[in-house]
């Protein structure tokens, strides 16, 4: 009986033993494990920090060539269609429209227009370069009114007046192109004597002497009648606008010329 206690009390020591000899062994595991992971943090950390320097930037290399340029894309559909626009004003007898428009020298048969004042009388528009017949050339507004008298007697109705606001001229030329000399201006030419029967014009060249080789502007103006007696019905008066734009070059017949002119003339009352 006694042998049987000691021999538990040796089993005891001995399982106990073997317990705390197995707390050790794992105590010491565990530490060992936790020197592993902060080391390894370290090694980490250290390769972090050293791919986190900024590194020094290079030069610039050279660009490369254009690439293709790529396929068109589809078309789109189309727009909604805009508005009407105001119905244009017609031509005739009231509204008449001229239109000059020659260019390379070739002038010849393009260079004037006609258009009529009612009732007062006709008249053209010429924009002709100089040439060896009109060493000018022939840039103008002419009326011929219809009561005009002769040469010994004056209109018998009424006399005819051309009042005319010019604004724009000279251009210059090439070689002195700031020549920019443009003029504003308000005429007035009256027929009511005799020996007027060639009637009258007013000229877009500017120049007294010689020509504008280069030209831009605009005439606005009336036609109109005074009658000499207050019995006498008088037409109504007929307006105009006309704008232009000429380069003509230097010397006669030069091939590079031009000329664009267009004008609306206007009688109220027709």
């Amino acid at each position: 009986m006694r042998r049987s206690r000691q021999e538990r009390d040796s089993q005891i020591r001995l399982a106990a033993g073997l317990v705390a000899f197995s707390l050790l062994l794992l105590l010491g595991l565990l530490l060992g494990s936790g020197k592993a992971v902060a080391g390894g943090e370290r090694s980490v950390n250290a390769v972090e920090t050293a791919a986190g320097q900024k590194a020094e930037r290079g030069k610039r290399g050279k660009r490369g060539k254009r690439g293709p340029r790529g396929y068109r894309g589809p078309r789109g559909p189309q727009g909604r269609a805009g508005a009407d626009g105001a119905r244009g004003i017609a031509a005739g007898p009231d509204r008449q429209f001229i239109s000059i428009d020659w260019q390379n020298g070739d002038y010849d048969g393009h260079d004037r227009q006609s258009f009529v004042a009612p009732g007062i009388g006709f008249g053209e528009v010429r924009c002709t370069p100089p040439n060896a017949n009109e060493p000018t050339g022939v840039q103008w507004i002419r009326f011929y009114p219809d009561d005009a008298g002769s040469s010994t007697e004056g209109p018998s109705k009424w006399a005819t007046t051309m009042w005319t606001t010019r604004s724009g001229g000279n251009l210059g030329t090439d070689s002195s192109p700031n020549d920019d000399s443009h003029l504003s201006v308000v005429r007035t030419a009256r027929l009511d004597r005799p020996n007027q029967s060639s009637g009258f014009q007013e000229s877009m060249n500017s120049q007294t002497v010689g020509y504008d080789v280069r030209s831009t502007g605009m005439f606005t103006g009336m036609i109109t009648t005074e009658p000499f007696s207050p019995d006498t019905a008088k037409p109504p008066a007929t307006t105009f606008r006309i704008t232009w734009h000429w380069d003509f070059g230097t010397g006669y017949d030069n091939p590079s010329g031009r000329c664009f002119m267009a004008g609306t003339f206007v009688t109220k009352g027709t």
